[in-house]
Protein backbone atom coordinates (compact mmCIF):
# COMPACT_ATOMS: atom_id res chain seq x y z
CA UNK A 1 0.00 0.00 0.00
CA UNK A 2 1.41 3.48 -0.88
CA UNK A 3 2.45 5.74 1.98
CA UNK A 4 -0.28 8.28 1.13
CA UNK A 5 -2.96 5.54 1.25
CA UNK A 6 -1.71 4.26 4.59
CA UNK A 7 -1.71 7.79 5.97
CA UNK A 8 -5.25 8.40 4.72
CA UNK A 9 -6.44 5.10 6.25
CA UNK A 10 -4.84 5.96 9.58
CA UNK A 11 -6.48 9.39 9.65
CA UNK A 12 -9.86 7.83 8.80
CA UNK A 13 -9.47 5.20 11.53
CA UNK A 14 -8.61 7.88 14.09
CA UNK A 15 -11.66 9.92 13.09
CA UNK A 16 -13.88 6.85 13.41
CA UNK A 17 -12.48 6.09 16.87
CA UNK A 18 -12.98 9.68 18.01
CA UNK A 19 -16.55 9.60 16.74
CA UNK A 20 -17.12 6.32 18.60
CA UNK A 21 -15.76 7.85 21.81
CA UNK A 22 -18.14 10.78 21.40
CA UNK A 23 -21.11 8.43 20.89
CA UNK A 24 -20.47 6.37 24.03
CA UNK A 25 -19.78 9.49 26.13
CA UNK A 26 -22.95 11.32 25.08
CA UNK A 27 -25.07 9.82 27.90
CA UNK A 28 -22.54 11.17 30.41
CA UNK A 29 -23.35 14.74 29.32
CA UNK A 30 -27.10 14.30 29.68
CA UNK A 31 -29.23 15.11 32.68
CA UNK A 32 -30.14 11.49 33.28
CA UNK A 33 -27.53 9.82 35.52
CA UNK A 34 -26.31 6.25 34.95
CA UNK A 35 -28.79 3.68 36.26
CA UNK A 36 -28.40 2.28 39.74
CA UNK A 37 -26.80 -1.20 39.65
CA UNK A 38 -29.50 -3.84 39.98
CA UNK A 39 -30.02 -7.59 39.46
CA UNK A 40 -27.11 -8.98 37.39
CA UNK A 41 -25.04 -5.81 37.79
CA UNK A 42 -25.11 -6.19 41.59
CA UNK A 43 -24.04 -9.81 41.20
CA UNK A 44 -21.00 -8.90 39.10
CA UNK A 45 -19.98 -6.14 41.50
CA UNK A 46 -20.41 -8.57 44.38
CA UNK A 47 -18.17 -11.21 42.79
CA UNK A 48 -15.59 -8.57 41.86
CA UNK A 49 -15.58 -7.19 45.41
CA UNK A 50 -14.81 -10.58 46.96
CA UNK A 51 -12.16 -11.25 44.32
CA UNK A 52 -10.47 -7.92 45.04
CA UNK A 53 -10.79 -8.07 48.85
CA UNK A 54 -10.77 -11.76 49.72
CA UNK A 55 -8.95 -13.21 46.68
CA UNK A 56 -11.88 -15.62 46.19
CA UNK A 57 -13.85 -15.98 42.98
CA UNK A 58 -17.29 -16.67 44.45
CA UNK A 59 -20.86 -17.02 43.35
CA UNK A 60 -22.97 -13.85 43.73
CA UNK A 61 -24.97 -13.25 46.87
CA UNK A 62 -22.51 -13.20 49.77
CA UNK A 63 -22.59 -9.93 51.76
CA UNK A 64 -19.34 -7.92 51.79
CA UNK A 65 -18.92 -8.59 55.51
CA UNK A 66 -18.35 -12.33 54.96
CA UNK A 67 -15.66 -14.30 53.15
CA UNK A 68 -17.46 -16.55 50.63
CA UNK A 69 -16.51 -20.00 49.37
CA UNK A 70 -15.24 -20.39 45.83
CA UNK A 71 -17.92 -20.58 43.15
CA UNK A 72 -18.38 -21.53 39.51
CA UNK A 73 -21.73 -20.00 38.57
CA UNK A 74 -20.43 -17.07 36.53
CA UNK A 75 -17.79 -16.78 33.79
CA UNK A 76 -14.70 -15.04 35.13
CA UNK A 77 -13.49 -12.38 32.70
CA UNK A 78 -15.93 -9.55 33.40
CA UNK A 79 -15.84 -9.81 37.22
CA UNK A 80 -12.04 -10.04 36.98
CA UNK A 81 -12.02 -6.78 34.99
CA UNK A 82 -14.13 -5.07 37.66
CA UNK A 83 -11.92 -6.49 40.41
CA UNK A 84 -8.84 -5.16 38.64
CA UNK A 85 -10.41 -1.71 38.53
CA UNK A 86 -11.18 -1.93 42.25
CA UNK A 87 -7.56 -2.83 43.02
CA UNK A 88 -6.25 0.12 41.03
CA UNK A 89 -8.94 2.76 41.66
CA UNK A 90 -9.51 3.57 45.34
CA UNK A 91 -12.58 5.72 44.61
CA UNK A 92 -14.33 2.96 42.68
CA UNK A 93 -13.41 0.44 45.35
CA UNK A 94 -14.80 2.57 48.17
CA UNK A 95 -18.04 3.38 46.36
CA UNK A 96 -18.68 -0.28 45.54
CA UNK A 97 -17.87 -1.21 49.15
CA UNK A 98 -20.40 1.30 50.44
CA UNK A 99 -23.00 0.35 47.82
CA UNK A 100 -22.80 -3.35 48.66
CA UNK A 101 -22.99 -2.71 52.40
CA UNK A 102 -26.15 -0.68 51.86
CA UNK A 103 -27.58 -3.13 49.31
CA UNK A 104 -27.20 -6.09 51.64
CA UNK A 105 -28.60 -4.00 54.53
CA UNK A 106 -25.62 -4.66 56.73
CA UNK A 107 -26.60 -4.90 60.39
CA UNK A 108 -23.08 -4.06 61.53
CA UNK A 109 -23.43 -0.30 61.74
CA UNK A 110 -19.75 0.13 62.54
CA UNK A 111 -18.74 -1.73 59.36
CA UNK A 112 -21.28 0.28 57.36
CA UNK A 113 -19.89 3.54 58.75
CA UNK A 114 -16.35 2.53 57.81
CA UNK A 115 -17.37 1.43 54.32
CA UNK A 116 -19.30 4.63 53.61
CA UNK A 117 -16.97 7.06 55.38
CA UNK A 118 -16.63 10.09 53.12
CA UNK A 119 -19.07 8.77 50.50
CA UNK A 120 -22.09 11.08 49.99
CA UNK A 121 -25.42 9.21 50.39
CA UNK A 122 -26.48 10.04 46.83
CA UNK A 123 -23.22 8.58 45.46
CA UNK A 124 -24.24 5.10 46.58
CA UNK A 125 -27.25 5.11 44.26
CA UNK A 126 -25.76 5.94 40.85
CA UNK A 127 -22.32 5.06 39.45
CA UNK A 128 -21.71 8.66 38.40
CA UNK A 129 -18.51 9.64 40.15
CA UNK A 130 -17.47 6.07 40.94
CA UNK A 131 -13.89 6.67 39.90
CA UNK A 132 -12.69 5.76 36.40
CA UNK A 133 -14.68 2.54 36.04
CA UNK A 134 -17.24 3.87 33.55
CA UNK A 135 -14.45 5.51 31.55
CA UNK A 136 -12.81 2.12 31.03
CA UNK A 137 -16.10 0.44 30.14
CA UNK A 138 -16.88 3.20 27.64
CA UNK A 139 -13.49 2.71 26.01
CA UNK A 140 -14.37 -0.93 25.38
CA UNK A 141 -17.72 0.05 23.90
CA UNK A 142 -16.10 2.71 21.71
CA UNK A 143 -13.70 0.09 20.33
CA UNK A 144 -16.67 -2.19 19.67
CA UNK A 145 -18.46 0.57 17.74
CA UNK A 146 -15.32 1.36 15.74
CA UNK A 147 -15.10 -2.34 14.80
CA UNK A 148 -18.49 -2.00 13.06
CA UNK A 149 -16.92 0.47 10.62
CA UNK A 150 -13.85 -1.73 10.18
CA UNK A 151 -16.02 -4.82 9.64
CA UNK A 152 -18.03 -2.99 6.98
CA UNK A 153 -14.85 -2.01 5.16
CA UNK A 154 -13.38 -5.52 5.33
CA UNK A 155 -16.63 -6.89 3.92
CA UNK A 156 -16.18 -4.70 0.86
CA UNK A 157 -18.43 -1.72 1.63
CA UNK A 158 -17.32 1.68 0.37
CA UNK A 159 -16.22 4.33 2.85
CA UNK A 160 -19.57 6.18 2.66
CA UNK A 161 -21.48 2.92 3.19
CA UNK A 162 -19.20 1.97 6.09
CA UNK A 163 -19.85 5.42 7.55
CA UNK A 164 -23.60 4.83 7.29
CA UNK A 165 -23.18 1.45 9.03
CA UNK A 166 -21.27 3.19 11.82
CA UNK A 167 -23.99 5.82 12.22
CA UNK A 168 -26.75 3.19 12.26
CA UNK A 169 -24.99 1.19 14.97
CA UNK A 170 -24.49 4.38 16.98
CA UNK A 171 -28.17 5.31 16.56
CA UNK A 172 -29.16 1.99 18.16
CA UNK A 173 -28.16 3.57 21.48
CA UNK A 174 -26.76 0.30 22.81
CA UNK A 175 -23.14 1.44 22.89
CA UNK A 176 -23.89 4.47 25.01
CA UNK A 177 -26.44 2.67 27.18
CA UNK A 178 -24.30 -0.32 28.11
CA UNK A 179 -21.18 1.81 28.44
CA UNK A 180 -22.56 3.10 31.73
CA UNK A 181 -23.76 -0.14 33.31
CA UNK A 182 -21.90 -2.93 35.11
CA UNK A 183 -23.14 -5.69 32.81
CA UNK A 184 -21.22 -8.21 30.70
CA UNK A 185 -22.43 -6.49 27.51
CA UNK A 186 -19.58 -4.04 28.12
CA UNK A 187 -17.28 -6.87 27.01
CA UNK A 188 -19.46 -9.26 25.01
CA UNK A 189 -20.45 -6.73 22.35
CA UNK A 190 -16.90 -5.58 21.46
CA UNK A 191 -15.45 -9.09 21.86
CA UNK A 192 -18.26 -10.62 19.81
CA UNK A 193 -17.74 -8.07 17.02
CA UNK A 194 -14.01 -8.83 17.10
CA UNK A 195 -14.74 -12.55 16.80
CA UNK A 196 -16.99 -11.89 13.79
CA UNK A 197 -14.33 -9.76 12.13
CA UNK A 198 -11.61 -12.34 12.76
CA UNK A 199 -13.77 -15.05 11.21
CA UNK A 200 -13.98 -12.91 8.08
CA UNK A 201 -10.21 -12.48 8.01
CA UNK A 202 -9.68 -16.19 8.63
CA UNK A 203 -12.01 -17.15 5.78
CA UNK A 204 -10.35 -14.58 3.54
CA UNK A 205 -6.96 -16.15 4.30
CA UNK A 206 -8.34 -19.60 3.42
CA UNK A 207 -9.86 -18.38 0.18
CA UNK A 208 -6.74 -16.61 -1.07
CA UNK A 209 -3.57 -18.24 -2.37
CA UNK A 210 -1.79 -17.15 0.80
CA UNK A 211 0.92 -18.77 2.84
CA UNK A 212 0.09 -21.26 5.57
CA UNK A 213 1.69 -18.84 8.02
CA UNK A 214 -1.05 -16.26 7.36
CA UNK A 215 -3.81 -18.87 7.78
CA UNK A 216 -2.22 -20.06 11.01
CA UNK A 217 -1.92 -16.53 12.42
CA UNK A 218 -5.49 -15.41 11.71
CA UNK A 219 -7.12 -18.56 13.04
CA UNK A 220 -4.89 -18.62 16.12
CA UNK A 221 -5.92 -15.06 16.96
CA UNK A 222 -9.56 -15.96 16.25
CA UNK A 223 -9.31 -18.87 18.68
CA UNK A 224 -7.88 -16.59 21.38
CA UNK A 225 -10.71 -14.09 20.79
CA UNK A 226 -13.23 -16.92 21.06
CA UNK A 227 -11.64 -17.89 24.37
CA UNK A 228 -11.95 -14.37 25.75
CA UNK A 229 -15.56 -14.15 24.58
CA UNK A 230 -16.39 -17.56 26.13
CA UNK A 231 -14.84 -16.49 29.44
CA UNK A 232 -17.25 -13.54 29.34
CA UNK A 233 -20.31 -15.41 28.06
CA UNK A 234 -19.89 -19.20 27.83
CA UNK A 235 -22.37 -19.57 24.95
CA UNK A 236 -19.58 -18.40 22.63
CA UNK A 237 -17.98 -21.81 23.12
CA UNK A 238 -20.89 -23.36 21.19
CA UNK A 239 -20.24 -20.95 18.33
CA UNK A 240 -16.65 -22.20 18.27
CA UNK A 241 -17.80 -25.84 18.13
CA UNK A 242 -19.95 -25.06 15.10
CA UNK A 243 -17.10 -23.21 13.40
CA UNK A 244 -14.88 -26.27 13.93
CA UNK A 245 -17.62 -28.45 12.40
CA UNK A 246 -17.89 -26.04 9.47
CA UNK A 247 -14.14 -26.26 8.91
CA UNK A 248 -14.50 -30.05 8.97
CA UNK A 249 -17.16 -29.75 6.27
CA UNK A 250 -14.87 -27.55 4.18
CA UNK A 251 -12.06 -30.09 4.58
CA UNK A 252 -14.37 -32.90 3.42
CA UNK A 253 -15.48 -30.82 0.43
CA UNK A 254 -11.87 -30.14 -0.52
CA UNK A 255 -11.03 -33.80 -0.14
CA UNK A 256 -13.83 -34.76 -2.54
CA UNK A 257 -12.69 -32.14 -5.03
CA UNK A 258 -9.02 -33.02 -4.54
CA UNK A 259 -8.06 -29.56 -3.38
CA UNK A 260 -5.32 -28.76 -0.82
CA UNK A 261 -6.34 -29.80 2.69
CA UNK A 262 -3.42 -28.41 4.66
CA UNK A 263 -4.70 -24.79 5.01
CA UNK A 264 -8.07 -25.96 6.40
CA UNK A 265 -6.46 -28.44 8.78
CA UNK A 266 -4.07 -25.73 10.00
CA UNK A 267 -7.00 -23.33 10.47
CA UNK A 268 -8.92 -25.83 12.60
CA UNK A 269 -5.90 -26.73 14.69
CA UNK A 270 -4.94 -23.08 15.24
CA UNK A 271 -8.51 -22.17 16.21
CA UNK A 272 -8.69 -24.93 18.83
CA UNK A 273 -5.20 -24.21 20.17
CA UNK A 274 -5.84 -20.46 20.50
CA UNK A 275 -9.11 -21.12 22.28
CA UNK A 276 -7.64 -23.81 24.51
CA UNK A 277 -4.69 -21.71 25.64
CA UNK A 278 -7.01 -18.93 26.80
CA UNK A 279 -9.59 -21.03 28.66
CA UNK A 280 -7.30 -23.81 29.97
CA UNK A 281 -6.29 -22.06 33.24
CA UNK A 282 -9.92 -21.49 34.18
CA UNK A 283 -10.95 -25.02 33.27
CA UNK A 284 -8.07 -26.36 35.38
CA UNK A 285 -9.23 -24.22 38.31
CA UNK A 286 -12.82 -25.52 38.01
CA UNK A 287 -11.61 -29.10 37.68
CA UNK A 288 -9.42 -28.82 40.76
CA UNK A 289 -12.08 -27.16 42.92
CA UNK A 290 -15.33 -28.71 41.68
CA UNK A 291 -14.47 -31.57 39.34
CA UNK A 292 -15.93 -29.56 36.46
CA UNK A 293 -14.70 -29.58 32.88
CA UNK A 294 -16.79 -26.55 31.90
CA UNK A 295 -16.46 -22.78 32.19
CA UNK A 296 -19.45 -22.54 34.55
CA UNK A 297 -21.17 -24.93 36.90
CA UNK A 298 -24.72 -26.28 37.16
CA UNK A 299 -26.34 -22.82 36.97
CA UNK A 300 -27.33 -23.65 33.38
CA UNK A 301 -29.93 -26.10 34.70
CA UNK A 302 -31.85 -23.26 36.34
CA UNK A 303 -31.76 -21.19 33.14
CA UNK A 304 -33.01 -24.16 31.10
CA UNK A 305 -35.77 -24.84 33.64
CA UNK A 306 -36.96 -21.24 33.26
CA UNK A 307 -36.97 -21.71 29.49
CA UNK A 308 -38.98 -24.95 29.31
CA UNK A 309 -41.80 -23.31 31.25
CA UNK A 310 -42.70 -21.55 27.99
CA UNK A 311 -43.24 -24.92 26.30
CA UNK A 312 -46.58 -25.05 28.10
CA UNK A 313 -47.91 -22.34 25.77
CA UNK A 314 -51.05 -23.21 23.85
CA UNK A 315 -51.26 -22.66 20.09
CA UNK A 316 -53.23 -19.44 20.64
CA UNK A 317 -50.69 -18.20 23.18
CA UNK A 318 -47.91 -18.93 20.70
CA UNK A 319 -49.66 -16.86 18.02
CA UNK A 320 -50.32 -14.10 20.55
CA UNK A 321 -46.65 -14.08 21.59
CA UNK A 322 -45.60 -13.10 18.06
CA UNK A 323 -47.47 -9.82 18.60
CA UNK A 324 -47.18 -9.43 22.36
CA UNK A 325 -43.37 -9.56 22.36
CA UNK A 326 -42.98 -6.98 19.61
CA UNK A 327 -41.13 -3.94 20.97
CA UNK A 328 -42.98 -1.07 22.59
CA UNK A 329 -46.44 -1.40 20.97
CA UNK A 330 -46.60 -5.21 20.96
CA UNK A 331 -48.64 -5.69 24.13
CA UNK A 332 -51.19 -3.08 23.05
CA UNK A 333 -51.46 -4.61 19.58
CA UNK A 334 -51.93 -8.12 20.99
CA UNK A 335 -54.80 -6.91 23.21
CA UNK A 336 -56.73 -5.92 20.07
CA UNK A 337 -56.84 -9.55 18.93
CA UNK A 338 -56.55 -11.66 22.08
CA UNK A 339 -58.25 -11.58 25.51
CA UNK A 340 -56.30 -10.27 28.50
CA UNK A 341 -56.40 -13.59 30.38
CA UNK A 342 -54.71 -15.33 27.42
CA UNK A 343 -51.89 -12.77 27.44
CA UNK A 344 -51.26 -12.81 31.18
CA UNK A 345 -48.82 -15.70 31.11
CA UNK A 346 -46.73 -14.02 28.38
CA UNK A 347 -45.97 -11.06 30.62
CA UNK A 348 -42.96 -11.02 32.91
CA UNK A 349 -44.34 -10.61 36.39
CA UNK A 350 -48.06 -11.42 36.46
CA UNK A 351 -48.70 -14.06 39.19
CA UNK A 352 -49.15 -16.94 36.73
CA UNK A 353 -46.65 -15.75 34.08
CA UNK A 354 -44.50 -18.47 32.57
CA UNK A 355 -41.39 -16.64 33.76
CA UNK A 356 -42.69 -16.52 37.34
CA UNK A 357 -43.75 -20.17 37.27
CA UNK A 358 -40.44 -21.20 35.71
CA UNK A 359 -38.59 -19.42 38.49
CA UNK A 360 -40.90 -20.61 41.25
CA UNK A 361 -43.34 -23.50 41.58
CA UNK A 362 -42.42 -25.32 38.37
CA UNK A 363 -38.73 -24.90 39.08
CA UNK A 364 -39.14 -26.51 42.50
CA UNK A 365 -41.08 -29.41 40.98
CA UNK A 366 -38.40 -30.05 38.36
CA UNK A 367 -35.64 -29.80 40.94
CA UNK A 368 -37.42 -32.32 43.17
CA UNK A 369 -37.84 -34.77 40.29
CA UNK A 370 -34.23 -34.31 39.15
CA UNK A 371 -32.95 -35.00 42.66
CA UNK A 372 -30.28 -32.30 42.87
CA UNK A 373 -29.18 -29.06 41.24
CA UNK A 374 -26.26 -30.88 39.58
CA UNK A 375 -28.68 -33.29 37.88
CA UNK A 376 -31.25 -30.63 36.92
CA UNK A 377 -29.85 -29.71 33.51
CA UNK A 378 -29.60 -33.31 32.29
CA UNK A 379 -33.05 -34.14 33.63
CA UNK A 380 -34.67 -31.13 31.95
CA UNK A 381 -33.01 -31.97 28.63
CA UNK A 382 -34.16 -35.59 28.77
CA UNK A 383 -37.64 -35.15 30.20
CA UNK A 384 -38.73 -31.72 28.97
CA UNK A 385 -36.79 -30.87 25.82
CA UNK A 386 -36.04 -34.04 23.84
CA UNK A 387 -39.34 -35.74 24.70
CA UNK A 388 -41.27 -32.86 23.10
CA UNK A 389 -38.72 -31.41 20.71
CA UNK A 390 -41.20 -30.09 18.06
CA UNK A 391 -42.93 -27.93 20.70
CA UNK A 392 -39.59 -26.77 22.08
CA UNK A 393 -38.42 -25.75 18.60
CA UNK A 394 -41.66 -23.92 17.84
CA UNK A 395 -41.38 -21.93 21.06
CA UNK A 396 -37.72 -21.29 20.27
CA UNK A 397 -38.78 -19.47 17.09
CA UNK A 398 -41.05 -17.12 19.05
CA UNK A 399 -38.43 -16.50 21.74
CA UNK A 400 -35.76 -15.89 19.10
CA UNK A 401 -37.95 -13.17 17.62
CA UNK A 402 -38.35 -11.64 21.09
CA UNK A 403 -34.57 -11.62 21.43
CA UNK A 404 -34.16 -10.07 17.98
CA UNK A 405 -35.86 -6.78 18.85
CA UNK A 406 -32.71 -5.12 20.22
CA UNK A 407 -33.03 -1.43 21.06
CA UNK A 408 -36.75 -1.74 20.30
CA UNK A 409 -37.51 -0.16 16.89
CA UNK A 410 -33.90 -0.47 15.76
CA UNK A 411 -34.18 -4.26 15.94
CA UNK A 412 -37.58 -4.29 14.26
CA UNK A 413 -36.43 -2.17 11.31
CA UNK A 414 -32.93 -3.65 11.22
CA UNK A 415 -34.28 -7.19 10.96
CA UNK A 416 -36.16 -6.17 7.80
CA UNK A 417 -32.77 -5.50 6.18
CA UNK A 418 -30.66 -8.20 7.85
CA UNK A 419 -32.82 -11.31 7.40
CA UNK A 420 -33.30 -10.85 3.61
CA UNK A 421 -29.57 -10.17 3.28
CA UNK A 422 -28.86 -13.57 4.84
CA UNK A 423 -31.19 -15.32 2.39
CA UNK A 424 -29.50 -13.51 -0.48
CA UNK A 425 -26.04 -14.37 0.87
CA UNK A 426 -26.92 -18.08 0.89
CA UNK A 427 -28.20 -17.90 -2.69
CA UNK A 428 -25.15 -15.95 -3.92
CA UNK A 429 -22.71 -17.92 -1.75
CA UNK A 430 -21.38 -14.80 0.01
CA UNK A 431 -19.28 -16.71 2.50
CA UNK A 432 -17.60 -13.72 4.15
CA UNK A 433 -20.92 -12.08 5.05
CA UNK A 434 -22.26 -15.35 6.43
CA UNK A 435 -19.05 -15.82 8.43
CA UNK A 436 -19.41 -12.35 9.96
CA UNK A 437 -23.05 -13.00 10.90
CA UNK A 438 -22.50 -16.57 12.11
CA UNK A 439 -21.84 -15.75 15.81
CA UNK A 440 -24.92 -13.52 16.03
CA UNK A 441 -27.13 -16.12 14.28
CA UNK A 442 -25.93 -19.02 16.42
CA UNK A 443 -26.27 -17.08 19.67
CA UNK A 444 -29.74 -15.83 18.73
CA UNK A 445 -30.97 -19.38 18.14
CA UNK A 446 -29.06 -20.97 21.00
CA UNK A 447 -30.17 -18.46 23.60
CA UNK A 448 -33.79 -18.87 22.53
CA UNK A 449 -33.34 -22.66 22.78
CA UNK A 450 -31.87 -22.68 26.31
CA UNK A 451 -32.98 -19.39 27.94
CA UNK A 452 -35.85 -16.94 28.12
CA UNK A 453 -34.12 -14.90 25.37
CA UNK A 454 -34.16 -11.19 26.05
CA UNK A 455 -32.81 -8.56 23.62
CA UNK A 456 -29.88 -7.73 25.91
CA UNK A 457 -28.44 -11.18 25.20
CA UNK A 458 -28.41 -10.51 21.45
CA UNK A 459 -26.72 -7.15 21.01
CA UNK A 460 -24.34 -8.79 18.54
CA UNK A 461 -27.06 -8.53 15.88
CA UNK A 462 -26.60 -4.73 15.90
CA UNK A 463 -23.40 -4.70 13.79
CA UNK A 464 -25.01 -7.20 11.40
CA UNK A 465 -28.18 -5.14 11.01
CA UNK A 466 -26.23 -1.90 10.57
CA UNK A 467 -23.92 -3.33 7.88
CA UNK A 468 -26.82 -5.03 6.07
CA UNK A 469 -28.88 -1.83 5.94
CA UNK A 470 -26.08 0.63 5.11
CA UNK A 471 -25.61 -0.01 1.34
CA UNK A 472 -29.35 0.02 0.68
CA UNK A 473 -29.98 3.18 2.70
CA UNK A 474 -27.04 4.90 1.03
CA UNK A 475 -28.32 3.92 -2.43
CA UNK A 476 -31.83 5.10 -1.56
CA UNK A 477 -30.45 8.36 -0.23
CA UNK A 478 -28.40 8.93 -3.38
CA UNK A 479 -31.43 8.13 -5.56
CA UNK A 480 -33.58 10.55 -3.56
CA UNK A 481 -30.89 13.21 -3.81
CA UNK A 482 -30.68 12.85 -7.60
CA UNK A 483 -34.47 12.99 -7.89
CA UNK A 484 -34.65 16.17 -5.80
CA UNK A 485 -31.82 17.74 -7.84
CA UNK A 486 -33.61 16.94 -11.10
CA UNK A 487 -36.84 18.49 -9.80
CA UNK A 488 -35.05 21.68 -8.78
CA UNK A 489 -33.22 21.82 -12.14
CA UNK A 490 -36.53 21.55 -14.00
CA UNK A 491 -38.01 24.35 -11.91
CA UNK A 492 -34.90 26.41 -12.54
Amino acid sequence: MPVSSRSSSLVTACCVLLAALLVVWLPAFGRKPPPEPAADAVGYLNIAYHLAHHQVFADPGTPPTSTPPSGSMVAPLYPALLAGMMRTDAVFDQHVDCFLHRFYAATDQAALAVACDGVPPEATVTPKGWGHSLTILRLFMALGLALVWLGARRLGLSRPAAGVAFVLAAVSGAYGEYGQQYLTEGLTLPLGTLVSLLLVEGCRALGAPASCKRVLLWWLVAGAAFGGAALTRPTFSYVLYLVVLALGGVALWRLVRRQPLLPVLLAGAALVIGYGVVIAPWLWRNHQLFGLTAITGPYGGYILAQRVAYNAMSAREWLASLLFWLPDFGDSLARLFFPADLLARLDWYSPDAYYVLGNGAWMREMLAQAGSKDALQGWVLREKVFTDLPTHLAVTISLALRGLWVSKYFGLIGAAFWLPSLVGAVRRQQGLWLAFCAPAIVLLGLQAFVSVSIPRYNLLVIPCMAIAAAPLLLAWGQCLSRTVCRLFNKKG
